[in-house]
Formats: structure tokens, C-alpha cells, sequence
């Protein structure tokens, strides 16, 4: 349901020149307007991860559209020039997925900080939640159906710790993968797709 992501983006090497020119970051470089190498930078990424993530949130794995708009989102925030929190990290690829705005809305992860031990190496870094390029899903999420939802259980700290903050168990989470893996059934049937279609446009 909620899948790890793999392989990360790959930014062309003169762009990435550029923005380590930028260095050492501070905090508001994400932000900084009219740059010709951050607009590349957050336009070729963001092409790869809607491929890459299936068009779904990185962290609630519902498609886009179903939960709201697609966000770039810093997975260890980076905070602002004002308030810095990763700054160092802003441009680390895999520090940054697509979410849902309901997942990075400030009720949910907002500026939560993801990070429990930090290391100049963002490889080397322990996390609180469950990371969505390294970690493996399936060791920290198990799933169970009753009959009108797809439930997530977590099976770890991670696990458990990513449910609370983006609310992965909530009724509307549940009823959407739900809804999802039924329209998935009825179109395996011949005629389904007309049934789903005739069922968007019942008016009672």
C-alpha cells in the first residue's frame, strides 16, 4: 500500500554544480527566486518522482488527487531562512519526495523533525519515521481488512511513529484504499469500467 522508493532522481551534474556553489547552506536557499538552476533543479526532480512514486504520496501511498495537491516536501525539514532546521539537507535528493498536502499539512508533519541522531552524512542519519528510499515498508507496516476498510498497523516504532503524525489510520485514509482496491477488482470484470463510470454519474 505504501511502497519504498527506489531509484532516487538523478540531477544533471551541472546543476548540481551550480546549487553546490551555494554552500555552506544556511537556510532560504530552496526559496531563492529567479534561479535558473534551483527552477531546473525542483522541475527535474519532481517529473522523476511522479514517475518514480506512481503518482502517489510518498507517505499515505494514496494517488494524488485523492488527498490533495502534490507538494515537494523536505523529509528532514529544512526550516526557512529565519528558522533554520536541516538547511544542509535541502538539496539532498533523497530528502525530498512528493506528498499529498493533507500528509504535509501543518496538523500533520508540518516542520516535524524526522531526524533522532543527525550526521554530516545524510546516509548516516537515524530517523523517527519511516523513511520512504530507505527503509524497507513491509518491516514496519502490516495491513488487515474488515468489511468496509483497509486498515495499517504498525509493526515498529517507525511504523507506529509515522501512523500518529500523518494520521495513517484515520477514517478517511482507510476508506480511500478501500474505494481504491474495489475500483481496482471492478475493472479486472468485463463491463466494469462502465459500472464505475455509470456510479460517478448516479444522481439519486
Amino acid at each position: 500500500m505504501i511502497n519504498q522508493l527506489n531509484p532516487a532522481p538523478i540531477i544533471a551534474q551541472n546543476v548540481m554544480d551550480e546549487i553546490d556553489k551555494l554552500k555552506p547552506l544556511t537556510g532560504g536557499e530552496w526559496d531563492i527566486k529567479n534561479n535558473d538552476d534551483i527552477t531546473q533543479f525542483k522541475g527535474s526532480l519532481k517529473s522523476q518522482l511522479l514517475i518514480t512514486q506512481d503518482d502517489k504520496c510518498a507517505y499515505c501511498g494514496l494517488p494524488f488527487g485523492e488527498t490533495g495537491k502534490t507538494e515537494i516536501e523536505h523529509f528532514a525539514p529544512k526550516g526557512g531562512a529565519i528558522r533554520p532546521k536541516h538547511p544542509e539537507f535541502a538539496f539532498t535528493v533523497k530528502n525530498l519526495v512528493l506528498s499529498c498536502n493533507l500528509c504535509n499539512s501543518p496538523v500533520k508533519k508540518g516542520n516535524y523533525d524526522t531526524i533522532e541522531v543527525k550526521n554530516a552524512d545524510y546516509n548516516l542519519c537515524t530517523f523517527k519515521i519511516v523513511h520512504p528510499y530507505f527503509d524497507i515498508h513491509s518491516l514496519h507496516y502490516a495491513w488487515t481488512n474488515d468489511r468496509e476498510k483497509i486498515l495499517i498497523q504498525g509493526i515498529s516504532p517507525e511504523g507506529l511513529e509515522s501512523i500518529r503524525v500523518f494520521k495513517l489510520d484515520s477514517t478517511r485514509h482507510s476508506e480511500a484504499r478501500t474505494r481504491i482496491k474495489v475500483n481496482a477488482y471492478i475493472l479486472t470484470i468485463p463491463g466494469g469500467a462502465d459500472l464505475i463510470a455509470d456510479a460517478l454519474n448516479y444522481i439519486p
